[in-house]
């Protein structure tokens, strides 16, 4: 999504809102993305992969950036 449009949302959220369920669950997502994203390429990290199956860090950050990227089949795989 629009990680800066969700940034303004909470921002603007009235004091006693801020830990309402649905805006937690917009800082959890946002804090996910940003975990996936600094993982990397997924694309290198398949590369990685397909040089050496044993690569369990690398698996692990596909899974991260898949499981933040909504492809949860695909990250119970890695």
């Amino acid at each position: 999504g629009d990680a800066e449009g969700a940034e303004a949302v909470l921002a603007r959220a009235p004091e006693a809102k801020k830990d309402a369920p649905p805006l937690a669950a917009v800082r959890a997502k946002m804090a996910l993305a940003a975990q996936a994203a600094a993982l990397g390429n997924p694309a290198e990290l398949e590369r990685r992969l397909a040089e050496n199956p044993g690569d369990h860090q690398a698996r692990f950050e596909l899974a991260m950036i898949q499981n933040a990227n909504g492809e949860r089949m695909a990250a119970a795989d890695n």
